[in-house]
C-alpha cells in the first residue's frame, strides 16, 4: 500500500479494498495510520453507524433508521473516503447518489464529531 499523487483531486491518495485515502501533503507515517484505521474500520463501524444515525440532521434527510438499517444502507454508498488530517484525526465520508455524509473522527475512530451532510 502506498500514497500516489492523484492529479485530478490534487492530493495524494491509496485505495484499499474497502476504503480511499487521502492527504494533501505526503508523509509516510500516513501509510501506517491508514493500514491501521483500515483494520480498525469494520470493528468500529457499529459506532461510527450509531454515531450517524442518532444525528437530527441525518434524520431530517433519510428519516429514522436503525442502525443495521444503515449498515445495510452503506452497501449502496461508495467505498468510505477518509481524509489524513494527521496520523491521530481525520475526516471520513460516504456519498450516495444524493448527499455526502461527512464527519471528523480521532483516534481509531474513537471520537467523532462536526457532523454534516451535503447535497
Amino acid at each position: 500500500m502506498a500514497f500516489v499523487y492523484d492529479e485530478e483531486n490534487q492530493c495524494f491518495s491509496m485505495e484499499t479494498d474497502n476504503i480511499l485515502f487521502s492527504c494533501e501533503t505526503f508523509n509516510p507515517i500516513f501509510e501506517i495510520a491508514a493500514s491501521q484505521l483500515e483494520k480498525e474500520y469494520e470493528n468500529r463501524l457499529p459506532s461510527i453507524a450509531e454515531y450517524i444515525v442518532s444525528n437530527t440532521e441525518f434524520q431530517e434527510i433519510y428519516g429514522e433508521l436503525s442502525r443495521e438499517e444503515f449498515l445495510e444502507m452503506l452497501k449502496e454508498m461508495t467505498i468510505p473516503w477518509i481524509f489524513l488530517h494527521d496520523t491521530d484525526c481525520g475526516t471520513i465520508a460516504y456519498c450516495d447518489a444524493d448527499n455526502v455524509i461527512e464527519f471528523a473522527f480521532s483516534g481509531n475512530f474513537e471520537r467523532f464529531y462536526d457532523f454534516s451532510i451535503d447535497s
